[in-house]
């Protein structure tokens, strides 16, 4: 802070102007001072300048490890603020006596000291975050770990991924003491052991795979832009709403639950390329459009009307164990996904592809689907239906499926939750068989952190001669981290 003096043969002296341009205006006003100078011992005034080189020196000793130019700037800093203001303090004008500091000067310069240590606080901030990109352990939070989505973008990246994120697992593994007269009267069994890697070392590219030596999934995305997404892999097939497993027949379609062959696969991944586009992007709406193509179902079914047919003449619709395909024609699907106000979700999905075999004549299928969900407060509503147009050697077969849900939560933080679910599937129309289903049924859950509990029941109410497990009761505990 420079001040301007007036000689001694000039006019009495007016109050001191002051440099104000880093400082807040304040009307000035008439206000008792504050004298220094003889009335303060002098080696007040000495001293200060001192503990101001004792200050930068142990700054600067903190600043060197913490390292970038931020430290160093930040020393600069409060370099400025200590020597200017022993200097000008102790400046003493021996024609005029001790100068008077009003008040409004005084206020002003505690803005001022406030506000440049605020910088400081930033400056040391940035120069943390830059050290820490530069090659230090990064700290994985993993309450955030709970979604595939991608890393929320940093300041200025134009991707929208997250810039050197570094390698965060996902685990996820359960118990359920379960009861299904007819099939298992009481056993202790489980359903998952899923352990996921994901990693996103620059902004526009993400890797994610399972951690297994025959991966059911594995990931590589590419964001071209905000709105631009491709995916190559054994990537996830968008098709309903799906997170990850479907619920069409009103119950988590694992396949070991099946009478038969699974409806869908336990997890609808498969070999070959997406596209995911932005369409429209709003507060009030957004719109994503979805294509990809990927190798297809193959054969291996088993016919119900035909138990003596060959396993290449129907199709299988349960998790691949063969990565190769069995044909040159690829399966393509798409879906498009609204969402109005954050609240209402519509999807639109389609799949169409080839099942039979190369050297066998070319049959296929093509699978409609439409679902909605309402999301409010602490309560969701989710429907869904799917059909399916299947080809087979001499006629054509039609499959569906449909589910709705009502989930609500209640008690402290939403930590509980109660979800009623209903729904139908029919693997084959030509036949009424023991794998038709039409079932009801309620779950309770509690999630007061990394561990959820869980108690289902649901029954098949569709009588068929034969039928076994009708009923299911199971308690569940879930590790997800």
């Amino acid at each position: 802070m420079e001040s301007q003096e007036q000689s001694p043969a000039e006019k009495p002296r007016e109050e001191e102007s002051v440099d104000l341009s880093q400082w807040a205006e304040t009307p000035s006003s008439p206000a008792p001072v504050l004298t220094y100078g003889e009335n303060w011992p002098s080696a007040v005034w000495l001293v200060l300048p001192l503990f101001g080189i004792l200050f930068l020196a142990l700054h600067f000793k903190k600043s060197r490890k913490k390292g970038g130019a931020a430290g160093v700037a930040s020393v600069l800093a409060a370099g400025s603020l200590f020597l200017s203001a022993s200097a000008g303090w102790a400046q003493t004008d021996d024609s005029a006596g001790s100068r008077p500091v009003t008040v409004n000067e005084y206020n002003k310069l505690l803005k001022y000291t406030k506000s440049l240590a605020e910088k400081i606080k930033t400056l040391e901030a940035s120069a943390k975050a830059g050290h820490a990109g530069a090659g230090t352990e990064e700290t994985v939070d993993l309450s955030q770990m709970g979604s595939t989505a991608p890393a929320k973008p940093q300041s200025g990246s134009p991707h929208g991924v997250a810039v050197g994120s570094g390698p965060q697992f996902k685990m996820y593994f359960d118990l359920n003491l379960l009861s299904r007269p007819g099939v298992n009267d009481l056993t202790f069994d489980n359903f998952h052991t899923f352990l996921m890697l994901e990693s996103s070392p620059t902004p526009e590219w993400s890797f994610a795979f399972e951690v297994n030596p025959s991966p059911r999934y594995f990931e590589l995305s590419y964001h071209k832009s905000p709105r631009l997404e491709v995916r190559a892999g054994k990537i996830w097939i968008p098709f309903d709403d799906l997170a990850p497993h479907n619920i069409f027949g009103g119950r988590v379609n694992v396949s070991r639950l099946s009478l038969g062959e699974a409806f869908l696969p336990d997890l609808w991944t498969d070999l070959g390329v997406a596209f995911k586009y932005r369409v429209l992007d709003s507060r009030a709406f957004t719109m994503d459009a979805h294509l990809y193509t990927v190798n297809g179902f193959g054969s291996g079914g088993t016919d119900p009307i035909n138990a003596s047919a060959s396993l290449q003449d129907y199709p299988s619709f349960s998790d691949k164990t063969v990565t190769a395909d069995n044909n040159t024609n690829k399966a393509f699907g798409g879906r498009l996904a609204l969402k109005l106000f954050q609240k209402l979700g519509l999807g639109f999905s389609f799949y169409q592809g080839r099942w039979s075999d190369e050297e066998s004549e070319p049959y296929g299928m093509l699978m409609l689907g439409g679902d909605a969900q309402l999301r409010w407060k602490s309560t969701e509503l989710r429907a869904g239906l799917i059909t399916m147009n299947v080809d087979i050697p001499a006629e054509t077969y039609l499959r569906g499926g449909s589910y709705v849900e009502l989930g609500q939560k209640f008690g402290k933080k939403d930590q509980w939750k109660v979800l009623l679910r209903g729904g139908m599937v029919q693997p084959d129309d030509r036949a009424i068989s023991v794998t038709d289903q039409t079932l009801v049924g309620a779950t309770i859950l509690y999630q007061p952190g990394f561990i959820q509990y869980s108690l289902e029941h649901s029954q098949d109410i569709q009588d068929i001669p034969g039928k076994v497990g009708k009923s299911f009761t199971n308690a569940r505990v879930v590790i997800a981290l």
